[in-house]
């Protein structure tokens, strides 16, 4: 009797940590708006983000407020491309995403041009440690 009670709890326990490991989230979202120079909603707009370190690529629409999720991407680095009719195509590099962050790209403003032109907008991070 004390065996078949010993294996119960460690069937009860590893179900519980299996389940506990399922529910971790290890992924994270791009979220945004997409606008033109006058500062409207660009509806129907092309995002895509692509994972530097593998190449994955990922495109969504942009909703009828001109905004955009993308969710369920791996902690990384990304670029993401803004592509519409009219507009130049705006590319932002250097965004890094953490597991279980939803970054918020915040409105990215297109210009008008053509697809063909494209405006590209960096970012950097500064490392961490002492100044001076």
């Amino acid at each position: 009797m004390h065996r078949l009670r010993v294996r119960v709890v460690g069937l009860l326990m590893a179900m519980v940590f299996v389940a506990s490991a399922a529910a971790q989230t290890i992924t994270g979202s791009l979220v945004g708006s997409v606008v033109d120079p006058s500062g409207a909603a660009v509806a129907n707009a092309e995002v895509s983000v692509l994972q530097v370190a593998t190449g994955a690529t990922r495109t969504v629409q942009t909703n009828e407020q001109g905004d955009f999720l993308v969710g369920s991407l791996q902690p990384g680095e990304y670029e993401v491309t803004v592509s519409a009719s009219g507009l130049k195509t705006l590319r932002r590099t250097g965004v890094r995403l953490s597991a279980q962050e939803t970054l918020a790209l915040g409105r990215l403003a297109t210009e008008i041009g053509t697809v063909s032109d494209q405006v590209t907008v960096s970012c950097w991070v500064a490392p961490a440690g002492p100044l001076g």
